[in-house]
């Protein structure tokens, strides 16, 4: 809807009178609905792309998701790891909550069991 042919990258190179002319010009086209529709929509992160990794048997063993603010400044990160079984079942899934310099804000563990029972969760 709203510049969308352009990147987060090409919006970072221009220059702000650049993209303010760019903005006015679009929003004098924008109904009420959609003006309030971009306010929700254009607030809060962007997220990196995932980096994955790997067992070597080809299942997931975790990954990073990194949140930067419109600028591209770090806000923070989520580690995620899984674990599990011999038998190729998920044992345990760890979510760490990293702040923007790294440092560990928050932990959750979903702990999964193989006899039917329902998935625990501990938040620390």
């Amino acid at each position: 809807m709203f510049i969308t042919d352009q990147t987060i990258g090409q919006l970072r190179a221009a220059t702000v009178m650049q993209i303010r002319t760019r903005l006015k010009n679009e929003i004098d086209l924008l109904s009420k609905k959609q003006l309030i529709e971009l306010i929700f929509e254009r607030s809060g992160e962007f997220s990196d792309t995932p980096v994955l990794t790997r067992r070597a048997d080809g299942q997931l063993s975790g990954y990073v998701q990194t949140s930067r603010d419109a600028l591209g400044m770090k806000l923070g990160s989520r580690l995620i790891s899984n674990s599990y079984y011999a038998t190729g079942e998920v044992d345990v899934i760890k979510i760490e909550t990293l702040d923007a310099s790294d440092t560990v804000v928050r932990t959750k563990t979903i702990k999964h069991y193989k006899d039917g029972r329902q998935p625990t969760v501990t938040e620390i």
